[in-house]
C-alpha cells in the first residue's frame, strides 16, 4: 500500500487514574471483610466491586450505577469505609465539562465557513411586461427545499394533502392501513393532568437548595433543604444532612430529619427507614407498626407490600396486618 494513503490517527491522551489517598492495608481490604448486608455484598461482587480502594475511587452518586445498589446501601457502605477511615471520591475532584469542552474545541481544526456568493442575475425573477402578462417562472434550482418536485401550487398542495392524509388515517396502526382501512381504532384522548390549584406549594431549585413556591409564584418557603418532595395533603418529605424529615406548609418541622430513606405521604401514612430496618409513621411522626420490616413501600387503595425475613406480604391499612405470601 502506498504510504501517502496511510492515515495517522491520532491517540486520544488517557487521564491518569484516580488514586485514593489512606491505609494502604485499608485501601486493600476485600468488601467481604466489611460487615456488609448479604444483598449489598452480593450487588458489589456483581458489579465488579472487589476491594475498599475499589469504593473510595467512584464518587457516592457513581454507586447509583452499580445494579441493586440504591440510598440504604451507599448509607451503609459509606459507614463501613468510615470505619477504616476511607470515604467515597470528593465531587470536586471530577474534571469541569467546560474544560473539557475547551479541551475537544482546542483540539478541532477551526474550520472557516464559506460565504456562498450573490445569486446570479439569471436567477432573479423577471417582473411583469406591460401587456400584464404573467412572469416565467423561476428556476427549479432556485426553489426552496421544499417545494422542489412540488408540482403546481407547492408547499401549499403537500401541506393540504398531508393534512387529508393524517384526518383518514388518525388512530390506525401500519397494518390497517395497508389493508384498506377496515378497521378502525378509536381517537386516542390523552389522560387529563390534575392542574395547579388554589392553596397548592410548589417546589423549586435555586442556588443548589430547594424550597415551595405557591400557585401564584410567590416564595413561600425559601431554597434551604438539601432534598424537598411534594406536598401530599399538608406534609412534605425533606432532606437535610443526608436525613430525611417532613415540615407543614408554614415549614415547621412536623418530624425532625432523623430517618435514611422515607416516601411522601399516602393515606395518611410514610414509610420510612432507619439503617436495615422500615416501618410506617403518621403525620405526626408516631411509628404505627414500627421498623421491623426489611422492606416497606407506600400505601395505594389501602394496600401495601411489605417484606420482613425473606418473606413478602400486603399489610392492610385499616387493620395494619399482614397477609403474608
Amino acid at each position: 500500500m502506498d504510504k501517502k494513503f496511510v492515515h495517522n490517527r491520532r491517540r486520544r491522551p488517557q487521564g491518569q487514574q484516580y488514586k485514593p489517598q489512606g491505609d494502604p492495608a485499608a485501601l486493600a481490604k476485600p468488601v467481604e471483610e466489611l460487615n456488609l448486608r448479604e444483598n449489598t455484598l452480593a450487588a458489589l461482587k456483581a458489579g465488579g466491586v472487589k476491594t475498599a480502594q475499589d469504593l473510595a475511587r467512584r464518587r457516592e452518586r457513581e454507586m447509583y450505577k452499580v445494579q441493586n445498589i440504591g440510598k440504604r446501601d451507599i448509607f451503609e457502605i459509606k459507614k463501613a469505609l468510615e470505619g477504616l477511615g476511607l470515604g467515597f471520591r470528593k465531587e470536586e475532584e471530577a474534571p469541569r465539562r467546560e474544560e473539557n469542552a475547551a479541551r475537544a474545541e482546542g483540539a478541532k481544526p477551526q474550520r472557516e465557513k464559506s460565504e456562498k456568493g450573490a445569486p446570479s442575475e439569471k436567477c432573479v425573477q423577471k417582473k411583469k411586461s406591460a401587456e400584464g402578462k404573467k412572469p416565467f417562472p423561476e428556476r427549479r434550482e432556485n426553489r426552496p427545499e421544499g417545494e422542489k418536485n412540488a408540482g403546481r401550487g407547492g408547499k401549499k398542495n403537500a401541506d393540504a394533502l398531508n393534512r387529508e392524509l393524517s384526518r383518514l388515517y388518525a388512530g390506525m396502526t401500519i397494518n390497517e392501513i395497508i389493508m384498506g382501512g377496515k378497521r378502525r381504532r378509536p381517537a386516542f384522548i390523552p389522560y387529563p393532568k390534575e392542574g395547579i390549584k388554589q392553596g397548592d406549594l410548589i417546589k423549586f431549585y435555586r442556588a443548589g437548595k430547594w424550597g415551595y413556591k405557591d400557585w401564584k409564584g410567590n416564595v413561600i418557603i425559601s431554597p434551604q433543604y438539601d432534598e424537598a418532595f411534594p406536598f401530599r395533603g399538608d406534609r412534605a418529605g425533606v432532606e437535610e444532612n443526608g436525613l430525611i424529615g417532613y415540615i407543614d406548609k408554614k415549614n415547621n418541622k412536623v418530624i425532625e430529619c432523623k430517618y435514611d430513606c422515607g416516601t411522601s405521604f399516602s393515606e395518611g401514612l410514610a414509610a420510612v427507614s432507619m439503617g436495615d430496618k422500615s416501618g410506617y409513621i403518621d403525620e405526626n411522626g408516631e411509628e404505627v407498626t414500627g421498623l421491623i420490616y426489611d422492606v416497606a413501600t407506600p400505601f395505594c387503595e389501602g394496600k401495601a407490600v411489605v417484606r420482613a425475613d425473606e418473606r413478602w406480604g400486603v399489610l392492610d391499612r385499616q387493620t395494619l396486618k399482614v397477609l403474608w405470601r
